[in-house]
């Protein structure tokens, strides 16, 4: 009982930490979709739950932006989220590897759907659902703001070309049939954007099971001197990349519209991560020393930081041909 108290314990806060950010960033940024949106309409509530929020002065929202705010509460969660995998083996002390494995996956399974309910499935549901309509949004939306003195007979044109489908349809029953599309772009936006959130909020569970299983193996083994060194200087390698790993392989089902370029960088990004997981976990369990262990840590981040400088600097590099 004491075991199972801890596991949805701890579940429960690490997913309100790993879903704070987000939430924060979203309800008191005043760039977030919400304030931004009722920004014009001070005399309207924006609906539930954001509806009980408050209205944050300029001044005070703008200083939880990134980076000042958003990373302050980076410096106070990542720590945590580091410690996750030792605080599961120390509240609820696992006898063997298959019961690491059961501890880490059971809390981290508990975080994922508490950070999806709070902010991830949310999040990516909306994403989806204003990519599947962003272009009839911004067809009607532009049409009025375009050619504002233009007559209705220019704006319906301008649909009629995108959907010539519509030339069919009774003139009185075009609106509503776009309407009706629009409608149905939400509701399947909507399917992929619950599956893609829980995916993205799972990839807590195989990260967690990897700290919990690095911190039962270590404190497991018998005392040396320095004990607390021995313990934390092994665990915390593991950590640090699983908690890389995690963040790669999440940016996939939270995107809705990655490109080529980002896919096949992300994907080497993720491969990347996971043979520098894979191999870290190895060299805690046989034993490596440290130096061993440290030039493996040194050669991975390397390739990762290179990487990561190529996607940056293709990303940002513009031909001054095409300008």
């Amino acid at each position: 009982m004491r075991s199972a108290a801890w596991v949805v314990g701890l579940g429960v806060a690490f997913g309100i930490v790993t879903g704070l950010p987000g939430f924060v960033g979203h309800v008191l940024n005043r760039h977030g979709v919400i304030a931004f949106g009722y920004r014009n309409f001070p005399g309207v509530n924006p609906p539930w739950p954001f509806s009980h929020t408050p209205r944050w002065p300029e001044d005070l929202a703008q200083s939880w932006q990134f980076p000042l705010g958003i990373l302050a509460l980076l410096i106070v969660i990542v720590p945590f989220q580091l410690a996750l995998g030792l605080l599961i083996a120390l509240c609820v002390r696992p006898r063997d590897r298959w019961a690491d494995i059961s501890a880490g996956g059971l809390t981290t399974l508990v975080a994922a759907l508490t950070a999806f309910f709070i902010i991830t499935g949310p999040i990516t549901t909306w994403s989806y659902e204003e990519a599947v309509v962003r272009r009839d949004v911004d067809l009607l939306t532009n049409g009025f703001a375009i050619r504002e003195d233009s007559d209705p007979i220019w704006r319906q044109e301008e649909v009629l070309r995108r959907y010539p489908d519509l030339r069919a349809v009774d003139e009185k029953e075009r609106a509503k049939a776009l309407e009706s599309k629009i409608v149905a772009d939400l509701f399947a936006g909507s399917f992929r954007g619950i599956w893609q959130g829980l995916l993205a909020s799972l990839v807590l569970v195989p990260a967690g099971i990897c700290q919990t299983l690095v911190a039962g193996h270590l404190l497991r083994r018998p005392a040396r001197s320095w004990r607390i060194l021995h313990i934390l200087i092994p665990y915390l390698e593991v950590a640090v990349v699983a908690l890389l790993w995690s963040s790669n392989i999440g940016i996939f089902p939270s995107n809705p519209h990655p490109g080529p370029d980002m896919r096949w960088r992300g994907a080497l990004l993720l491969l990347l991560s996971t043979a520098w997981l894979a191999l870290g976990l190895i060299g805690v369990f046989r034993g490596w020393r440290w130096w061993r262990r440290w030039l493996l840590h040194l050669a991975f981040a390397a390739a990762s930081v290179g990487i990561l400088w190529v996607i940056f600097h293709m990303h940002f590099t513009v031909d001054v041909s095409d300008l």
